[in-house]
């Protein structure tokens, strides 16, 4: 089976598409890095801001008045967990 010249030259080779491609996405990293890398080291560098915190002035005065135990969360939780979050298996001993 052959094939004419006619034949050949319309055929196109599809891997010269993807290489084009690839190699704009690589020169777009590239001079992407460039640019940003020039445009940060010609600024001054900048002090970061203090780790902590201003100091608060502490509220004068009498505190609020403590939850009843129907709201409180905290006296649900305080003591053995095990009863909240496991049920004891009927046939489990107690050591």
């Amino acid at each position: 089976m052959e094939r004419t010249e006619e034949e050949a030259g319309r055929r196109r080779r599809g891997g010269r598409t993807v290489t084009l491609i690839g190699a704009a996405l690589v020169l777009g990293l590239v001079a992407g890095t460039c640019t940003g890398y020039l445009v940060q080291a010609g600024r001054a560098p900048t002090p970061l801001p203090p780790l902590s915190q201003p100091v608060l002035a502490q509220a004068r005065g009498e505190g609020p008045a403590p939850l009843p135990a129907a709201q409180d969360r905290r006296v649900r939780t305080d003591g053995d967990l095990r009863e909240l979050l496991l049920k004891k298996p009927r046939a489990a001993k107690h050591l």
